[in-house]
């Protein structure tokens, strides 16, 4: 793919069970089957905004054949399930982001954010949208979380009886924030599911005071010291956990090695990697026959700490921070095994049905 490489690739095999992502341009012609879909979905929403079908007809569409729009559709086992609209330029817009009931919740709106913060355009200064007050009360959290404020209320109002309100969002700060969010729902979709008597890579959250978590983030702290842990964790993932105060994850990291033995060989050892003073050290160790030196590489920072309350969220059930670590299980979108944009170029070999020039 010539694009960021947000998105797994899609297996081999029959298909099914599949999640993939048209990305609709004015680059390539596509079956009329996938076009009657993508309406479909959209006119989905005229009870909610009454002549969305014309719009659809008469600047979607044009608009894609102009080449100053494109759209996404996300589909499953061959059916539409989300769609998404953007509006190039200066002033990028993203005019339509629906997910169907049965498919919200499930991490495709990190992927969909993501997918478009990667094909913002070096031109565009920033980026916008609208959105209805009952969306606003329910979604605008994660509006926050994605970087947008909101600047006013629309001119133009789409649902009758709801006041329409603008959302803008600096174009940077929107793309390292979608990204980021896009992450961490990959991260949380791929993790083992784990069991603490099994052996394996496992996915752990980790708590550590914020002022030696900031020497994890800026690798002047290389090694954790426990008094219980486990030799079996090598290769395992480590979200970093800043504790109270920051109450946040700052980073990743990966385990690459643990050492079992007395404080003062530990000491001898990682004395310049550990990150504290030997009276620090001593005083954690005070008391215990043999600690373990945890060895952190692969440091991932985050440019922004993610607040705990929306990595929990990420879970179906609410998830406490950790007194030490804690493993992880996954949840969500954890069966979704492929996922893919098809570049147009690709789109051919995907279709084998009449096409139409959009």
């Amino acid at each position: 793919m010539s694009q960021t490489k947000l998105f797994t690739e899609i297996s081999s095999g029959n298909g099914n069970g599949a999640y993939y992502i048209i990305k609709l341009t004015n680059e390539v012609t596509y079956s009329q089957q996938t076009l009657k879909e993508f309406k479909k979905l959209v006119g989905e929403s005229e009870d909610l905004y009454p002549g969305i079908e014309g719009w659809f007809d008469e600047k979607v569409m044009p608009g894609i054949k102009a080449g100053n729009r494109y759209a996404y559709l996300v589909m499953h086992e061959g059916k539409p399930i989300a769609e998404a609209i953007v509006k190039r330029g200066e002033k990028t817009k993203i005019c339509s982001l629906r997910i169907r009931p049965a498919y919200q919740n499930k991490s495709i709106g990190p992927f969909l954010f993501a997918e478009i913060a990667s094909q913002i355009e070096k031109t565009a200064t920033h980026v916008h949208f609208t959105a209805p007050e009952s969306l606003v009360a329910e979604r605008e959290g994660m509006f926050e979380r994605l970087g947008f404020v909101k600047i006013c209320k629309a001119k133009k109002i789409y649902r009758p009886g709801e006041d329409e309100f603008v959302f803008r969002g600096e174009k940077d700060n929107f793309k390292r924030r979608a990204v980021r969010l896009h992450v961490l729902s990959k991260e949380i979709e791929t993790l083992s599911s784990v069991d603490n008597n099994n052996e394996g890579k496992k996915s752990l959250v980790m708590s550590i005071r914020p002022k030696y978590a900031k020497r994890i983030i800026s690798k002047k702290k290389k090694v954790e010291i426990r008094r219980k842990f486990s030799e079996k964790l090598v290769g395992s993932t480590v979200f970093i956990y800043a504790s109270s105060p920051m109450q946040a994850i700052v980073g990743e990291s990966t385990i690459t090695s643990i050492v079992h033995a007395k404080p003062r060989d530990i000491w001898e050892g990682y004395n310049e990697q550990i990150g504290c003073s030997k009276t620090e050290f001593n005083e954690y160790c005070r008391g215990e026959r043999m600690v373990y030196a945890i060895v952190l590489d692969n440091l991932l920072p985050y440019p922004d700490p993610l607040p705990w309350s929306i990595f929990s969220a990420a879970f179906d059930a609410p998830i406490s921070p950790p007194q030490s670590y804690r493993f992880l299980k996954p949840t969500g979108f954890s069966s979704v095994k492929s996922f893919k944009i098809i570049e147009p170029r690709d789109y051919k070999k995907r279709e084998a049905e009449q096409i139409i020039l959009l």
